[in-house]
């Protein structure tokens, strides 16, 4: 830096490391300590010029970061003497963007108290700035600090679009959760507007995020006009959740758009689910995403009408079944029962019922334990007109610690299905006689419960 500019730089080094600790708020202060002392004068905070904002942003570089002028003038591959300026300029305009990305990042996801938090540190409040806030504001010194903050930046050309946008957040998260007396489609599209000035910035995710939350603004807007409550999104909402469609990768913001369209934007919905599949790789996303797919598939596998190999309904079941088998692979242990559950149901719906005999028999024997393993197998039987299945269902019956009372339910029920379904003469009367056994079982516990004996153990 020139010397002039070093010798301001370090003549203000002390009043800056005074005030190091920016976030601290200083407690209500008396003006007058008492009459044998001098009064403590607090005067109103001062707006920053660009000038002195430029300034103070480079003293604040130098003692705490001075590495960064070193890395600026290596990378541009300056000369520290002759280009003392053009490197100056390089690092204030780092650390604006720097400042306006984190407040951007953190007003998008609707935590402006952290973006005013970031400015705060660059409004370089003193020892007397912190003191003239408490005494002015009391209790309240805390939650009215960002008023102080954008008055002391109001000035500042380069963050005026930040302090825009924080603004329209704001208002859109009022107008949003609160009944506002004053919220019409003129002030819903003048926050529009802040939000459009600051668009050119964003990435593809902050765009999804801020046309989410001009939906927000719209769904209360249009919600108030409904006599009979809430209904599906309105023309203005679903503009703004198909831009969300349009731009984001995020699963909770598509499932969102998903609830509130309906099946108004099912192609889109799908279109966007599809591009978060190839932009993600957390597992958790890639299991939503793909079970999200497969449900809209399912949906669609089911509707009215003949099912060919070649028809919609036919190819819809194919497609749901291959993104369950992808969200099977990223799922929890918890999870994939359910999954199996939809598959075979799928299988089911297509007409595969060899599919369906095999997915049900694993979730039976794989996820499934006493009575419900039991019951289940009976179910395929059922289904399958299978004796193997009751036979499976027997034996696990009988190695199952369940009540003697179940048992035999579930013996008497699965020995009649036997009966019916025996080829030969043999295994039918075999099957008869065990019935007659289980049967006799029963009437001999009810005998004992009505003569007020324990009931057998397992």
């Amino acid at each position: 830096m020139e010397n002039n500019e070093n010798t301001t730089l370090k003549n203000e080094e002390k009043e800056v490391s005074e005030s190091k600790d920016l976030n601290v708020e200083k407690e209500h202060v008396e003006s007058v300590k008492d009459l044998s002392v001098d009064k403590v004068i607090l005067e109103p905070i001062k707006a920053l010029t660009n000038d002195e904002f430029k300034h103070k942003v480079l003293l604040y570089t130098v003692q705490n970061n001075p590495e960064f002028f070193i890395e600026a003038r290596e990378r541009n591959k300056l000369d520290s003497k002759r280009d003392e300026t053009l490197i100056n300029d390089i690092v204030y305009q780092e650390q604006v963007m720097t400042l306006q990305a984190l407040c951007r990042e953190s007003a998008l996801e609707e935590n402006t108290m952290q973006a005013y938090d970031y400015l705060q540190v660059m409004c370089f409040f003193t020892d007397k700035d912190y003191a003239y806030i408490g005494a002015i504001e009391g209790e309240n010194a805390t939650t009215s600090l960002y008023t102080y903050i954008e008055e002391r930046l109001k000035n500042i050309d380069v963050l005026k679009p930040t302090l825009d946008l924080l603004s329209a957040v704001n208002e859109a998260y009022l107008y949003a959760s609160a009944e506002m007396p004053n919220f019409n489609a003129y002030k819903a599209n003048q926050v529009v507007e802040k939000m459009n000035e600051n668009e050119a910035a964003f990435s593809d995710e902050q765009k999804a995020q801020a046309a989410y939350i001009c939906s927000k603004m719209y769904r209360k807007l249009e919600c108030s006009k409904q006599v009979y409550g809430e209904a599906l999104a309105g023309e203005k909402e679903t503009e703004y959740l198909q831009k969300v469609l349009s731009h984001s990768s995020d699963y909770k913001l598509l499932a969102h758009c998903q609830s509130r369209l309906n099946k108004k934007a099912e192609k889109e919905v799908v279109r966007a689910y599809k591009r978060a599949l190839q932009n993600n790789r957390d597992k958790k996303a890639l299991y939503n995403i793909n079970m999200a797919l497969a449900g809209i598939y399912a949906q669609q596998s089911k509707q009215i009408g003949y099912s060919t190999t070649s028809s919609n309904k036919y190819l819809a079941g194919e497609k749901s079944v291959r993104y369950l088998t992808n969200a099977y692979r990223y799922s929890q242990r918890d999870e994939r029962m359910q999954i199996l559950k939809q598959m075979a149901d799928v299988h089911l719906q297509m007409g595969h019922l060899d599919e369906w005999k095999n997915l049900k028999a694993v979730i039976a024997l794989k996820y499934l334990k006493g009575e419900a393993r039991c019951w289940a197998l009976n179910a395929i039987g059922d289904k399958m007109q299978d004796a193997e299945y009751y036979k499976m269902a027997i034996e696990e019956c009988k190695k199952a610690k369940i009540p003697v009372n179940v048992k035999l339910d579930i013996e008497e029920a699965t020995y009649a299905k036997l009966i019916k379904t025996a080829i030969s003469e043999q295994d039918k009367n075999a099957y008869k006689d065990s019935l007659k056994q289980v049967r006799a079982q029963k009437q001999m516990m009810f005998l004992t419960l009505l003569n007020g004996k324990k009931k057998s153990k397992i």
